[in-house]
Formats: C-alpha cells, structure tokens, sequence
C-alpha cells in the first residue's frame, strides 16, 4: 500500500503556468503560449478555436475567419446573415438591405414597414411619418385618431378636440354632457354648470341646501 502512495505521490504534476497557459489558449485570450502546449493540448486548443470561430461568422462578428470554414459550415454561416438581414429588415432597422432580400422577403417587409407607420400615425406618435401613408391607409389612421377622440370626448377628458367629431358625434356628446351635468347637479357630486339645467332640473337641485349653489 506505502509503494502505491509513493507511486501516485511522484505523479507529475502540471506546471501551473501551463495550467495558466491551456486556459488562456481555451480561452482565445491573446496572453496564449502555442509553443508551451502539447501535441493534446493544441489539438483540444484548434478544436475549440475552430469552433469559436463557426459562432463568431454564425454571429457576424468582424472577427470571423470565413477562410477557416468548411463547405458545409461556410453554407450555414450564409444561412445564418441572411436570416440576420430577413430580421433587421423586419424590425426596421438601418442595417437592412432590400435588394439582398427575396422578392417575397422584401415585398413582406415593405408591407410589415407600412403597417408599422399606420400604428404609429394611429397612435399619434411622433415617429408618424404621414407623407408615407397612401389613400387608404390615410383613411385608416384619420378613422382610428376619431375614434379615440370620440372616446375621450364621451369621458369627457381634456383631450377632447370637438372640431374632429362629425355632427352626429357632436350631437350625440351634447346629450351624454347634458345626462352627465344632470347628474353632477342633482347628485352634488361632481362639477355642476346649473346654467345647463332644465328649469325642472334647476327647481329640483334647489330644494337641496346642502347642494353648492
């Protein structure tokens, strides 16, 4: 038992600056000793290296080595750009390039590209771009911002801009402010334009003293 100890005991030990080396090589840290590997270690070290490299041209990255590709990995590193470009393109970002796209790519992407600006014009953002909107999609937006200014209009927010209702609209919001004004009056709760009573409705709240003149 005592010789196997010994034995195991004189087992070489790796230098721990090779240590240090093989992980900075693993590592493709510029720090790297190729000459301090062994014949393992810099085979374990190009495996890596090769490897890293497929994800670097798969990423786009500007250190991609295309040269070091096989056939195979070269097609899929193609593969992976030009999904990149399809997805820069849909997100509309400056990167995009058209004519590297399909005729159905592009056309899909101009059609994604225009209903993102009907979006925004609808939601009246500031990136609206409405020299770009057409016949119908002018339409679409102007529908949609009436819409809503109708809504605000019936809640009676501030952000009511009674010049955008359409006559019916505005008749129909001059009835639900007269229904919501009876209510505030007879009520007392809520703003109150006793100008806007009826004569019936004004006798009514008046014979409440509690009620703010």
């Amino acid at each position: 038992m005592s010789v196997f100890c010994l034995g195991a005991a004189s087992a070489p030990r790796p230098h721990p600056e090779a240590s240090a080396n093989l992980v900075a090589c693993t590592n493709g840290w510029a720090v790297c000793d190729r000459s301090l590997l062994s014949e393992a270690e810099r085979v374990r070290v190009a495996v890596i290296d090769h490897g890293r490299n497929v994800r670097e041209c798969r990423n786009g990255s500007d250190t991609c080595d295309p040269t070091a590709l096989t056939g195979t990995e070269a097609n899929a590193v193609a593969v992976a750009a030009h999904e990149r470009l399809v997805s820069d393109c849909q997100s509309g970002l400056a990167a995009c390039d058209l004519s590297r796209l399909t005729p159905q790519e592009a056309r899909a992407v101009v059609h994604e590209a225009r209903e993102r600006n009907v979006w925004r014009c609808s939601n009246d953002s500031s990136d609206c771009d409405r020299a770009a909107l057409g016949t119908a999609d002018t339409a679409r937006v102007d529908g949609a911002l009436r819409a809503r200014n109708l809504e605000e209009c019936t809640a009676g927010r501030e952000d009511c801009d009674p010049a955008l209702l359409s006559p019916r609209e505005a008749a129909a919001l001059l009835s639900i402010e007269k229904a919501r004004n009876d209510r505030a009056c007879l009520s007392g709760r809520g703003y109150c334009d006793r100008s806007r009573l009826s004569p019936a409705d004004a006798a009514t709240a008046a014979l409440d003293p509690t009620r703010t003149p």
